[in-house]
């Protein structure tokens, strides 16, 4: 089943909160970047 548009959105603040403040879920790389890059 394909994610909800409401999901993806979450997804992407989520991913743009941490980039703005400079931190991650996966230390040592920027995950949230490319997960943001790969659904725009």
């Amino acid at each position: 089943m394909p994610p909800k548009e409401n999901e993806i959105g979450n997804v992407l603040n989520e991913c743009s909160e941490r980039e703005e403040l400079g931190e991650s879920k996966y230390p040592g790389m920027m995950y949230e970047e490319g997960v943001k890059n790969a659904i725009l």
